[in-house]
């Protein structure tokens, strides 16, 4: 890697730790996002291991924002959140099992619906916008 390479990471880093949450939370969808753009490229190119690994990387992240789901204050809202990110993870497993892209796009499709969600709602109410 080369010195750009390595600052744009501290950078990042730095970022991600002193982000706000709801900020953090558009990261996390960023990063299924990446993960699940990369799936698909992999299962396009017949690599079915990197297919896989992405998959399982995209969702270990939905499983962090399941965990980060503050039930009780979310109500609602907070069960739906959970409800649907189950369906991502059954979703994306399914997809796994046949080799199957379509579910990886439905789910890029949910994730990115969300994602705008909660940037609209960040930079409505700025930066204390719950958890996922």
């Amino acid at each position: 890697m080369n010195v750009h390479g390595q600052g744009f990471g501290v950078y990042q880093s730095v970022a991600t730790i002193t982000a706000d949450p709801a900020r953090l939370v558009v990261l996390l969808f960023d990063g299924a996002i990446t993960y699940l753009r990369q799936a698909e490229e992999n299962l396009e190119r017949g690599d079915v291991a990197t297919f896989a690994a992405r998959i399982a990387r995209a969702q270990a992240i939905i499983a962090e924002l399941t965990d980060s789901l503050d039930r009780g204050a979310a109500g609602d809202i907070g069960a739906n959140l959970g409800r649907l990110y189950d369906y991502m993870a059954s979703h994306l497993t399914r997809g796994l099992l046949a080799r199957d892209g379509a579910p990886v796009q439905e789910v890029t499709a949910l994730l990115r619906e969300l994602r705008e969600g909660f940037e609209g709602a960040r930079n409505t109410q700025g930066p204390r916008v719950g958890t996922a």
